[in-house]
């Protein structure tokens, strides 16, 4: 499965991506949560604990490949994470933006190939999940 992290300043951020796939119509488990599409394409988001998400980052964890848009102005280890699971770039890409449009705090995504994300700036044709 293809998957990147989204990360935010914003504290509940699982629990926020959680609700949004909820409201329309995705369902809930401990942990994650989950949305089919009309076209049956299938959105997963796992709740990620701070261990993973500096686990995930690597060493050294402050320096993605590169960013594109505007950067966070903290340590990429100080923001909150989730991880989604999405075979879809442009479905992933679309409910990312629905995310970051209804939060109070800014939105990246550090896709695959460790290239740090804005989400206003996401392309579903050049991010790598």
């Amino acid at each position: 499965m293809k998957s990147a992290s989204v990360v935010s300043e914003y504290n509940d951020l699982f629990e926020k991506f959680a609700s949004l796939l909820v409201e329309n119509g995705g369902h809930r488990a401990p942990g994650m949560a989950q949305l089919v599409d009309a076209e049956g394409r299938m959105i997963t988001v796992f709740a990620t604990t701070s261990d993973e998400w500096l686990a995930e980052l690597q060493l050294p964890p402050e320096s993605p490949e590169g960013t594109v848009g505007r950067p966070p102005q903290q340590p990429l280890s100080s923001l909150t994470a989730c991880t989604v699971e999405c075979r879809w770039e442009t479905l992933f890409v679309s409910w990312v933006q629905r995310l970051a449009q209804q939060s109070s705090a800014d939105v990246w995504v550090l896709d695959g190939d460790d290239v740090l994300w804005a989400s206003d700036q996401l392309d579903a044709d050049a991010l790598r999940l």
